[in-house]
């Protein structure tokens, strides 16, 4: 093609390029609801016919002609759609036509992208009339008037049919973010000027008044102004609070603001992971039906960006791994199309997404073979959380969707590098899912402030299970940062992270504080410090540093005493709230806990490890606590806990050697105490 002598406006094509990403991402949207049978897939239709036609008219008006040319076969191709069903052949050259429509008006000098470009226009005018003669000339293409400028043969994105989109640099956005930061961070501070004026209010001194002999009209009046002085303090210090107060909810709310500048919409991104199930599934000749959560939410686009690598590789790993094809899933007395959801929700602090699949799921024999030695002494549990951050797959080939065993390992690390937490589980037969939690990256943190070693340090609530009693076992929070301190006292308190590999426990001295603050970055001198993911300023200017509770909870489990490992608890219950209960309070007191969620797996647990006690539920499904019992007697102490005690099964944990406990609120510290009878803190179980 012939450069052209002079190209379109390029402030114009910026925004058109722009639109053109946005216009494919809804067509893209609207084309997969289209193939799945949505209800409204008429209505879907229309909407991609006119979006395909702005495009083509868009395209031949900044001159980008083969985006035209493109755009006009895949209208053509999506007419046939009208009143019928959707051909495979026809669905996948639309799907190929939109992202090139993309491509080449984000780089429309790539002349391989050209030549594809037309090739797949002939192939979409062959789909709708295969004995179609070549299109007739362009009328956008006839000789330019004398004096007008060629425009490039190339493709394009529709120009703006009304107002021009507005977008903000992303670092125009972190500057305003800055300040605002700076501002909660004076707002702090006058906030703790007040609270030492209100307290110089109570011990503010007046000249000493008359003595008594004066005379009697004297007195009142030296009462009368020091009445009127300390009223009108009084309300110069209320008007004081009331304006902090206001300017307060004002810098919040800016701060809210200004944080909503870099949200973008979650659909485009959930729109890209369901098109790659789509294609995944349609490379292995396999059925699925992704349904979606969330599509209205908004989302950091830091994190958008971060995410859309790994959780790509996440979706075709379950495609690839988790679904069976058609055949195998019937045989198992399945649908022949397999399920894939798609979830992202907002919870508080935090952002969860899910990628979950009714597949096969996850090749516990094939992961404890890959991963040899290190997987010897890891429970089902223990073990997908190992093969998280493995980097190795249960496939032995690898194949162009997945087999190398990335896509696991890419979503641990940027869940890792964004201080969030990933999560694998999986059912045999019944499928696999991966969970992220994300902080949503506000300035504003809710955290503790704790004191320990003589140091206050900042907390994010997020990382935080719980606030307990003191504990001998838990290590000291100065002590796992590396700084001196004495012991921890019995006025002390205990906190419970949620760490990766599970919970953990430290200690800190009294006087925990809850506050909202503004996390800043350290600075950069400093680097990467361990535990420590930034520093905030306390008000009245003290700075302290804020603690990451991932790093600080494999810190801590690092640290935890040689003993408190030795000691390990089966904890047998189907109620999810009951046993993480009891395994808080157990690891709280230093032992190692594993849970089973009935006593069937209960049974498997014991006879492939050793435990120096069990405690198990009575009513569950599969196999009782009775039956737990029964394995255990005369090898292990059994603790049997029970919502609807009775006499005679209290006779019958006694004949199998068994306690036997009402579960009430105080169930924790009973178990613990009659642990503490039958298995003495000096006894382990076996290697």
């Amino acid at each position: 093609m012939a450069a052209p002598d002079a190209g379109p406006d390029p402030e114009l094509l910026e925004i058109y390029r722009a639109e053109a990403v946005d216009t494919m991402a809804t067509v893209n949207a609207h084309l997969l609801r289209i193939e799945q049978g949505a209800p409204e897939r008429d209505a879907l239709l229309e909407d991609v016919l006119r979006l395909a036609h702005d495009i083509k008219g868009s395209a031949n008006m900044v001159g980008y002609r083969l985006v035209g040319r493109l755009a006009h076969a895949l209208e053509a191709c999506l007419l046939t759609w009208r009143g019928g069903g959707v051909p495979p052949a026809s669905a996948s050259l639309a799907f190929r036509a939109i992202d090139h429509i993309r491509d080449l008006s984000l780089r429309p000098d790539d002349a391989e992208l050209q030549q594809q470009g037309e090739d797949l226009a002939r192939a979409l005018r062959l789909a709708v009339e295969p004995s179609a003669a070549p299109p007739p000339p362009d009328p956008a293409a006839s000789p330019p008037a004398p004096g007008a400028a060629a425009a490039p043969d190339v493709g394009a994105v529709p120009a703006p049919a009304a107002s021009p989109l507005l977008r903000v640099r992303r670092d125009q956005v972190d500057g305003v973010s800055d300040e605002v930061g700076l501002a909660l961070m004076d707002v702090q501070g006058l906030g703790a000027h007040l609270h030492e004026l209100g307290a110089l209010l109570e011990q503010v001194s007046f000249p000493p008044p008359p003595p008594e002999s004066a005379p009697p009209a004297e007195l009142r009046q030296a009462r009368a102004r020091i009445t009127v002085g300390l009223r009108r303090a009084r309300e110069a210090y209320l008007r004081l609070a009331n304006t902090l107060r206001q300017l307060d909810g004002h810098a919040r709310e800016l701060d809210e603001r200004a944080r909503r500048l870099s949200l973008v919409p979650a659909a485009p991104l959930l729109s890209h992971l369901e098109r790659t199930a789509r294609d995944a599934a349609t490379a292995l000749g396999r059925h699925v039906r992704v349904e979606v959560d969330g599509r209205e939410q908004l989302i950091d686009i830091l994190l958008v960006e971060e995410l859309k690598g790994p959780l790509t590789h996440a979706v075709r790993n379950a495609v690839d791994h988790g679904l069976e094809p058609p055949d195998q899933r019937l045989a198992a007395g399945k649908p022949a199309t397999g399920v894939l959801r798609l979830v992202l929700a907002e919870e508080g602090a935090l952002v969860r997404l899910a990628v979950a699949d009714d597949g096969r799921g996850v090749d516990l024999a094939a992961a404890r073979r890959k991963l040899g030695e290190a997987a010897r002494d890891l429970d089902d549990e223990c073990l997908l959380a190992a093969l998280l951050r493995s980097g190795v797959s249960t496939r032995d080939q690898v194949t162009s969707i997945s087999g190398r065993g990335l896509g696991l390992g890419a979503a641990a690390m940027v869940a890792d590098r964004l201080r969030g937490r990933a999560m694998l589980a999986s059912r045999p037969g019944l499928g696999t899912t991966l969970t992220l939690e994300l902080p949503r990256q506000l300035s504003l943190v809710d955290v503790l402030i704790v004191r320990s070693g003589g140091v206050r340090f900042a907390l994010p609530v997020t990382g935080l299970r719980e606030v307990a009693p003191a504990c001998a076992d838990a290590p000291a929070l100065a002590a796992v940062l590396g700084l001196s301190c004495p012991p921890p006292t019995a006025a002390g308190r205990v906190l419970v992270l949620a760490g990766r590999d599970g919970d953990a426990a430290v200690a800190v001295d009294d006087g925990v504080e809850s506050r909202t603050v503004v996390r800043r970055p350290l600075p950069a001198h400093l680097g990467s410090v361990s535990c420590v993911q930034g520093a905030t300023i306390l008000p009245g200017g003290e700075p302290v540093l804020l603690l990451d509770p991932l790093e600080l909870a494999a810190a801590c489990r690092g640290a935890r005493p040689a003993a408190a490992a030795r000691r390990r608890a089966l904890v047998v219950d189907d109620s999810e709230t009951v046993r993480r209960s009891l395994a808080g309070a157990l690891q709280l007191a230093g032992w190692e806990v594993t849970s089973a969620a009935d006593g069937q797996d209960a049974l498997l647990h014991l006879a492939a490890a050793a435990f120096d006690a069990v405690i198990s539920d009575v009513q569950m499904p599969r196999r009782d606590g009775f039956a737990v019992a029964q394995a255990c007697s005369g090898r292990t102490p059994c603790l049997l806990v029970t919502s609807a005690p009775s006499a005679d099964g209290a006779a019958r944990a006694r004949g199998l050697g068994s306690d036997y406990l009402a579960k009430d609120a105080t169930l924790p510290a009973r178990v613990l105490a009659a642990l503490e009878r039958l298995v003495p803190a000096s006894r382990g179980a076996a290697p």
